[in-house]
């Protein structure tokens, strides 16, 4: 992940890694029922993130692309990816402490 811009809390950190790590349970585990609980989740979360900030935190976190990388793609600033991330970030956090 691209954070070496951005200072995440523990509690932001640790939402970020586990929604990165269910995204990758997903899509490794084809027909089991971790895929289909991490599937749930994952999609819960993005709904709760919101589809720009899904997008970034896709990219970001799961993909391991950088800020630069998605403001080329995308035509958005660095300082306002920042700012989609870290608002996906709390609402990860909210999220995972609902679960």
């Amino acid at each position: 992940m691209d954070s070496e811009d951005i200072d995440l809390t523990q509690a932001q950190g640790d939402a970020v890694s586990k929604f990165a790590r269910q995204s990758e349970t997903m899509t490794a585990h084809r027909s089991s029922e971790r895929r289909v609980l991490s599937s749930d989740s994952v999609r819960r979360a993005k709904a709760a993130m919101g589809p720009p900030s899904a997008v970034v935190m896709d990219w970001i976190a799961v993909k391991g692309r950088t800020f630069a990388d998605l403001s080329a793609k995308t035509g958005r600033s660095v300082e306002d990816l920042h700012r989609l991330f870290l608002a996906a970030c709390d609402v990860l956090v909210r999220h995972y402490q609902g679960d």
